[in-house]
This record gives structure tokens, sequence and C-alpha cells, in this order.
């Protein structure tokens, strides 16, 4: 928003009135705002590119919405929602998303957020087979080729299953019968013990926030050292 554009919405805001283009008297409005910035508005204070009195008029209730690679437990419900919105734009079946293909989207950074997952989805539909699943080689090249970690566990708690074990395992090197919550306790447990127990190294290395991980330790009875 313009500077200019900032003193007249302040204005607004203060005085609740408004002066319509070419009318000579001001109108007394009744508004709530809703503001949405995807910058860290106290930096732009600080560089003088938003006034600070503007600030403190919209920021009454703040509400911070982490990037989705922060709340990798928001990827599931967003991606069905948006396969079963693609499915009856296109009139298209859809019949799921693979156990591989699952994965390459939970592990995904998201440069570009929600809409880049529901880009992601709207494409691999497009490009599914007639039977409506989606598959690995479906979703864009930066998600369908990235390196996936290969975090198998040790040997005392998952015996011989490893890598390329045989028709028991994952690529990920986890039972291919646990369910996806389990995989993510294991993953996390994993990266806990790897991290020596520093739960803001093992956050960073899961690419989620401290945060995130604690309500997941939380939900999965995962104990913590730091």
């Amino acid at each position: 928003m313009s500077a200019g554009m900032q003193v007249k919405l302040l204005r607004v805001l203060q005085n609740r009135e408004v002066r319509p283009v070419g009318a000579e008297a001001s109108l007394r409005v009744d508004t709530r705002v809703v503001a949405a910035t995807n910058r860290d508005l106290r930096v732009e204070i600080a560089a003088k590119r938003f006034r600070d009195d503007l600030f403190y008029r919209l920021n009454v209730f703040h509400l911070n919405i982490p990037p989705l690679r922060e709340r990798k437990e928001d990827i599931p419900p967003l991606a069905r929602f948006f396969l079963e919105q693609a499915s009856q734009r296109m009139g298209k079946r859809a019949r799921g998303i693979s156990d591989q293909a699952w994965g390459l989207l939970m592990n995904y950074a998201y440069p570009g957020n929600v809409r880049e997952l529901e880009n992601a989805i709207e494409r691999a539909l497009v490009l599914a087979d007639d039977d409506g699943e989606i598959k690995t080689w479906d979703l864009p090249p930066e998600i369908a080729e990235q390196e996936v970690p290969q975090l198998p566990e040790a040997p005392d708690a998952l015996g011989d299953v490893t890598r390329g074990a045989g028709p028991g395992a994952l690529d990920s090197g986890y039972p291919a019968d646990l369910t996806l919550e389990e995989v993510e306790a294991r993953h996390i447990r994993r990266a806990i013990s790897r991290h020596q127990g520093n739960l803001g190294r093992a956050a960073k290395g899961l690419g989620i926030s401290r945060t995130t991980l604690w309500r997941k330790m939380k939900k999965y009875g995962i104990e913590g050292v730091s």
C-alpha cells in the first residue's frame, strides 16, 4: 500500500468517515476491516515503508497463519478437499492418492504455500490414469523428483526390515503395513534421536516449527530432552 493510501485509510479508521469522489460532504461508515500481509510489518515500520499508527489501528486482533511447511498435518485434509473439488470441476473420477505419492506430498516444503498444493493436486488429476488414482509420476517434477530422506529405524526397533528388504518394506525404510500416523511418529522419534534430543534442531531438520513439533510429540506421546 502506498504511503498516500496509508494516510487515507488511517483517516477513515480514525474518523469513521468517507468522502466519495466528487461529493461535497463525508459519509459516516461503520466497518470491520480484515487486513492480511505476507510481510513482517514491524520490519516494514522500521524501514519507514509502513506507518506505525496505521499498524496499531489494524492490529487489534492478530492471527498468525504459519506456512504449510510448518503445519504438515493440514496437508492430507487440504489435498483431499482439492482433489474432490478438481474432480467435480473436471468431471473426472478421483479414486485417491497412492501411498508413495502421499509420502512425496508430505515431505515437500511448498514455497508456494497452500496455492501450490492446490495446483499440484489439480495437475496430478489431469495426468492421472482412468482409474483416478494419483501416482508419483502425476505430481509436478519439483515434488516428484525431490530427494526423500531415508530414515530407517534402528535394528532393535524394526528388526530386519530395511530399505530394499522385500515386499514388507516401503522405500522410506518403514514396514508397508504401518499407517501414515505411525510412520510420522517413528520419523519424529528418529529425528529427535539423530539430534540427541535437541528439539530445535530436530524441528528444523523435519521442516516444521518447534511449536508444531511439540504438538505432534504430545499427540504421539513422544518424550523430548530439550
